[in-house]
């Protein structure tokens, strides 16, 4: 799984990575995916898919407001990936990913979704 989830403070300081206190629970970041490269071709198919069904403005709301919590939307699809891959592409869903992973990447994404929005 990408990130561990563990509560335990010597693990917390032996660990190297970025840290996400959510819940009382910590979220270590030490993802592989983090070295990958961001792969954004697949923006604008995602964008048109959320604006057909009208929800591209949620989204992009959830995406900025998410914070921490869209770790756990990254673990929600990591987790349900068997599952996913048979209606969805697997590249699709490392980027989804990927983007859930990175808040950065994230608010880029959401402004690209305000941008076709406005255009």
């Amino acid at each position: 799984m990408p990130y561990c989830v563990n509560k335990h403070p010597f693990l917390r300081s032996q660990l190297a990575g970025d840290i996400f206190p959510i819940f009382g629970f910590a979220f270590f970041n030490l993802c592989y995916t983090d070295h990958m490269q961001v792969d954004r071709t697949l923006w604008s198919k995602w964008a048109h898919f959320l604006h057909h069904w009208g929800v591209d403005g949620i989204a992009a709301f959830l995406i900025d407001a998410g914070g921490p919590l869209t770790v756990l939307a990254a673990q929600v699809v990591y987790m349900g990936q068997p599952f996913l891959r048979q209606s969805v592409s697997e590249g699709h869903l490392q980027a989804l990913v990927n983007l859930f992973e990175d808040q950065e990447e994230g608010q880029m994404f959401a402004a690209f979704l305000r941008e076709g929005k406005n255009q």
